[in-house]
């Protein structure tokens, strides 16, 4: 069973974030830098879209969704080939 502080953490880790802006913050990388790579990103599985709910008053947008846990392990990845983002 996990105490509260362990439960913080993981809930951190493991929680999806929303936007483009989150995942710069996370990864120090530009946000237009970024979404010039949209594609690489989503190719990769480390984003994806999920459309927003009808009862939403922006229901034909779609979400922007990323996992920290994924992303960190995807430029690991890379890294260990000897890319650079």
């Amino acid at each position: 069973m996990l105490n509260e502080c362990e439960f913080a953490v993981c809930n951190r880790i493991l929680a999806a974030r929303k936007t483009w802006k989150e995942l710069s913050k996370f990864t120090n990388i530009p946000v237009r830098t970024l979404q010039k790579r949209k594609q690489e990103l989503v190719d990769a599985g480390v984003i994806f879209f999920r459309k927003r709910s009808a009862y939403s008053s922006n229901h034909k947008k779609t979400t922007l969704l990323f996992f920290p846990l994924v992303v960190q392990a995807w430029f690991v990845k890379k890294a260990s080939k000897g890319e650079l983002f």
